[in-house]
This record gives C-alpha cells, structure tokens and sequence, in this order.
C-alpha cells in the first residue's frame, strides 16, 4: 500500500507555509519507509490532483482559515468532511474533490483514502518565510500526529 504524504503551501506566504515546513521534517524520518513518498507542493485542486496518482492513501498537509479556531489548532478530516483549507479549494484552479473526480473519469489511479491535517492560519497572504509564533508551536505536534497516523513513533522537534 502505497502512501503519499503532501505537504501544500507556499513558504513565502507566511502560515501558508506550514504544509512544506512539515513535509520537509517528515522526509527524514520517513526515509525509512518504501510505502511512503513525501512530497511538496504549491497549489491544490488539478495539480494536487495529478500529484495523488499513484498512491492508495494519501495525507495532505494544509494551512486553513476558517476563524473557528484559535491560529495553531490542528484538525483532522476526511476529505468528505473538509470545511475548506488555504490550497484544498484552489481559487485559481478548481476544488480538489471536483479535481478527483476528473482524474477517476479520466481512468487514474487517485486514492479513495484522503485524510487532511489542517492547522488554523493568520497570516496567508503576507510575504514572508517565517510562520507566526502560534503556527510555528503547531508544526512539531502536526508532525507527531502525521507519524502517529502513520504507527510511527513519535519525535522530538524545536519549532
């Protein structure tokens, strides 16, 4: 079963970038693991899309802003259930859901198993490469949780 963990974000839009920040500190931890690639990437819907072929199960890794939660607060939902996150839902392409269903028409092979780890954001559209404090304390629990999905042990990080 192969497993493709999708870190989505642009890392100079400050929070926005929490999706590849915790890609990156997955990689080596996971490098280990033949049933898992960990990926980077900067846009949601159609390319995000194309991105998942291949893979039974995937973990997407996302900034959102949904105001119902204090900024760090990590949520967990299946793609069914996602209230909308900062990439999920493309404004410059199309919704990931409607990007799958294409692909499924189109005969790839997309995964049915999509969990999201979404971390409440602030600060989405201000150029920046550093995280705001509260997002920045979310990224080494958002990590552990990524592993503990994963039956991995846990690990030590410096925010």
């Amino acid at each position: 079963m192969k497993t493709f963990i999708i870190g989505l974000g642009n890392p100079i839009l400050g929070d926005d970038g929490i999706g590849p920040r915790a890609a990156a500190a997955l990689a080596p931890l996971l490098a280990h693991r033949a049933d898992i690639e960990v990926k980077e990437l900067g846009m949601g819907g159609m390319r995000l899309m194309e991105a998942l072929d291949g893979a039974d199960r995937a973990i997407v890794l996302d900034a959102m802003v949904t105001g119902s939660n204090p900024p760090g607060t990590i949520g967990l939902w299946p793609l069914a259930d996602l209230p909308g996150t900062k990439n999920i839902t493309c404004l410059h392409d199309t919704r990931l859901i409607t990007a799958l269903e294409v692909g499924r028409a189109l005969g790839m092979d997309l995964p049915t198993n999509i969990d999201v780890f979404g971390v409440e954001a602030t600060a989405v559209d201000t150029f920046t490469e550093s995280l705001t404090l509260p997002v920045a304390q979310a990224l080494p629990t958002l990590v552990n949780r990524v592993l503990e999905a994963l039956s991995e042990p846990p690990v030590s990080l410096c925010a």
